[in-house]
């Protein structure tokens, strides 16, 4: 869901046909990546622009001439945004309490598995190896698609920090009276205080400019569940970031 040059010269082409088609009364954008409905711009397309001041332009670039023909022909436009907009709803949501997590049997190995494949692509792609251990877990009971959330979120954080060469390793775990969810990686530690300062912020309910929206987004899941989020440094290089989660949600987390 990258938005690069190949991406926008195929938007600007739907955009001519169904311009010039009659028959053509609403226009659909959906997202092709569950997690995402469009990450960001290409930033290689930034690198690739002169370093010089230009003459203002005088008419509309071929980004922008795509973007005005959508939203000036005759056509009713609707896009179905889910993902990561979705969950930006569903963080506020978990902090006011108002959802109702829908509780039943957790195959938390699958959900893991099953969250670490949808970036295991994007993460080669930069160079970064992920490996999924599973645990032998103990049954467990919470909502299905709010922990491989959860378990997506950590590894989104995760990614996020890591750089060509690095590696990251996904691993479930038992412990007493539930479950862990571990996320490794050997890129850089963090100072000390800053991991401190963002579990204050998460705990308070006022996360701090350097707590990514993914990692709150766990913590309000883990909350949820009656669990805890965790975030240390590696004693031979790299971060952890874990939450744990008990065998049945607790009553009023």
């Amino acid at each position: 869901n990258l938005l690069d040059l190949p991406l926008i010269q195929d938007l600007d082409r739907l955009g001519r046909e169904v311009e010039a088609d009659d028959d053509v009364r609403v226009v659909v954008v959906d997202r092709a990546n569950p997690e995402f409905f469009i990450a960001h711009a290409d930033v290689n397309l930034i690198l690739q622009m002169p370093t010089e001041s230009t003459p203002k332009a005088d008419s509309l670039g071929p980004f922008h001439a795509m973007v005005d023909r959508f939203r000036t022909m005759p056509k009713a436009s609707i896009a179905k945004i889910e993902g990561k907009f979705d969950e930006l709803i569903l963080i506020s949501r978990l902090d006011l309490k108002s959802i109702d997590l829908q509780v039943g049997p957790v195959d938390l190995n699958g959900l893991v598995q099953d969250a670490a494949s949808a970036f295991v692509a994007g993460a080669l792609g930069r160079g970064v190896q992920v490996e999924v251990r599973s645990g032998e877990l103990a049954a467990l009971r919470g909502d299905a698609q709010r922990i491989r959330q959860l378990a997506a979120e950590l590894l989104a954080s995760s990614l996020a920090r890591v750089e060509a060469g690095q590696r990251i390793l996904v691993a479930t775990l038992p412990e007493s009276g539930g479950v862990r969810i571990r996320v490794e990686d050997n890129g850089p530690a963090w100072d000390p205080e800053r991991i401190q300062e963002i579990l204050r912020g998460l705990e308070s309910g006022e996360p701090t400019i350097q707590t990514r929206a993914s990692l709150y987004a766990a913590y309000q899941i883990a909350r949820a569940h009656g669990g805890r989020l965790e975030i240390e440094n590696l004693p031979e290089g790299g971060l952890a970031l874990s939450t744990w989660l008990p065998d049945e949600p607790l009553t009023g987390a």
